[in-house]
């Protein structure tokens, strides 16, 4: 993970976290986002709290039912087959900003690099 996180210049990673409230409080404290500009995906009780302290509480198909009762979405897609890809993708468009994304890996696509 850390790895691929580097490779997509990811500046901030927190892994084995035993408290995912206060990695996030420490997330919007280091880059100055804001709680509800934030998105995070969760699927057992661990990420109760953080998914309450967020804007956009994601959880893919297979999370516990506790977990998909708060989510703002559930992905049709399960953990590990494809549901960051989803909500990633559903934020993109959301934001208006799926076509551009899109054009960065197709050139031909109508709003690519002319």
């Amino acid at each position: 993970m850390t790895h691929r996180a580097a490779d997509l210049s990811i500046a901030h990673v927190y892994q084995g976290s035993k408290d995912k409230l206060a990695d996030l409080r420490s997330l919007w404290k280091a880059t100055g986002l804001l709680p509800e500009r934030t998105a995070f995906i969760g699927d057992d009780w661990p990420d109760l709290t953080a998914m309450r302290a967020v804007g956009l509480a994601i959880a893919p198909a297979n999370a516990s039912s506790e977990v998909k009762a708060i989510a703002h979405m559930v992905t049709t897609a399960s953990g590990g087959r494809g549901a960051v890809r989803q909500a990633i993708e559903h934020i993109l468009r959301v934001s208006g900003r799926h076509e551009r994304a899109l054009s960065l890996y197709d050139p031909s696509h109508p709003t690519g690099a002319r």
